[in-house]
């Protein structure tokens, strides 16, 4: 049998304290709330611009030259995401946002507003 002495049920006990509650939430000061609804603005409103720009493009390339043999439109939304992620990579940090916060939900919302502005763009131009 596997029995703790006293001076090791103490340090378990004292570890099961250090770890943090789940359940407790922190309240954020009335100015990181609005400094965090800005951040969050600037984060969807250069996606949408980013997903215009790329709609643009991809309807340029499209219209003007035949399309290439072999390009479906799985690889367009490839494409899409992969140019994007890495241009707001690098744009991102020079409006304050800070990209090493960015979790998969962060990256997969600025990538969905990119996508859908991107098709919306390029629907719209043609017709």
């Amino acid at each position: 049998m596997n029995q703790l002495t006293k001076n090791e049920k103490q340090e378990s006990i004292e570890i099961k304290d250090q770890t943090p509650d789940p359940t407790i939430t922190v309240k954020k000061t009335p100015e990181k709330e609005k400094q965090d609804r800005i951040i969050d603005i600037v984060k969807n409103a250069m996606s949408a611009v980013m997903g215009i720009i790329l709609g643009v493009i991809i309807f340029i390339l499209f219209s003007m030259t035949p399309t290439p043999y072999g390009f479906n439109w799985f690889s367009t939304i490839g494409t899409i995401i992969l140019v994007s992620y890495a241009i707001l990579k690098i744009v991102f940090p020079f409006f304050g946002i800070d990209t090493t916060k960015f979790g998969f939900k962060g990256w997969f919302s600025t990538e969905f507003i990119v996508v859908v502005f991107c098709f919306i763009t390029w629907t719209f131009l043609l017709n």
